[in-house]
């Protein structure tokens, strides 16, 4: 598709949006801003919580619906829901319970709704990821009823790389009612079977009534390929995984060398009139 066909434009968060400091580089907020007044929303897509998400489109100044939990929840402009897709606990327990026998050193983090729960806060894995994206979790058990309104959208395990690879694997060999990508060496983010950013990129297209191909996708994970392959023109960035690189249809310059900035001025020229 011709350049001037591009209509919306879809980033992962982490490692993509955000520089290593864990800031919005001044150059992707430009050309962001620049998009948003001719008319081109920007969605944030993210294995993050809701509220983990929000005070970056704040920082943004664009509004704009929220892909959450890697596509297992996807939230409008007022933020009601549009989609979900998540976990039952009949499933989601189950799961947990066999991976802490079979991979202890893993810290777990269970996710539904706006809600975060983990066996333990003191666990320097939690506190990180609350200082990262400032949000709290609490100390409660996932069977204690907490998620019996939303279900379970996403568990996340955090530990050692390989640990975490092969925790992967396990998974996938054993476990096909749930989909286990991971987003870092150091996480792995497992939904229900079918949940992907793919998903949730098309619900929030079916809801502007725009077509996936006339959108524009980033990423740096394994968990962001399938968007970048759905969307007109997916880009991984400069500092993701060489297997991630070398899947995606394109590539961009680094999180920390404009990355997002030179690739929109690059589908945009001028923003695109709707």
């Amino acid at each position: 598709m011709n350049r001037e066909t591009y209509r919306i434009v879809f980033s992962d968060i982490d490692g993509t949006l955000l520089n290593s400091s864990n800031q919005v580089p001044d150059s992707a907020k430009r050309e962001i801003r620049r998009l948003y007044r001719g008319g081109v929303p920007f969605v944030l897509v993210s294995a993050r919580m809701a509220s983990a998400m929000t005070h970056i489109r704040q920082e943004l100044g664009t509004g704009g619906p929220m892909v959450c939990y890697g596509g297992a929840l996807v939230l409008d402009e007022e933020g009601r829901t549009i989609y979900s897709c998540s976990m039952p606990l009949s499933l989601a327990l189950p799961v947990k319970r066999e991976m802490e026998n079979r991979f202890p050193g893993l810290c777990c983090s269970v996710y539904g709704g706006d809600i975060w729960a983990v066996d333990c806060r003191q666990d320097e894995r939690v506190a990180h990821d609350e200082r990262i994206t400032g949000t709290k979790a609490v100390e409660q058990a996932a069977d204690s009823g907490i998620f019996e309104n939303t279900g379970v959208h996403k568990l996340l395990y955090m530990g050692d790389p390989k640990e975490i690879h092969a925790a992967s694997l396990w998974l996938k060999e054993h476990m096909p009612q749930i989909n286990a990508a991971c987003s870092s060496p150091n996480y792995l983010e497992v939904m229900k079977a079918g949940v992907g950013k793919a998903q949730g990129m098309e619900a929030v297209c079916r809801h502007l009534g725009i077509d996936c191909r006339q959108a524009v996708a980033f990423g740096d994970g394994y968990n962001d390929l399938d968007m970048l392959c759905a969307a007109g023109r997916g880009y991984a960035m400069a500092n993701a995984p060489e297997g991630v690189r070398a899947a995606a249809p394109y590539v961009t310059k680094a999180n920390d060398e404009d990355g997002i900035a030179f690739a929109l001025r690059e589908c945009f020229p001028e923003a695109a009139r709707i």
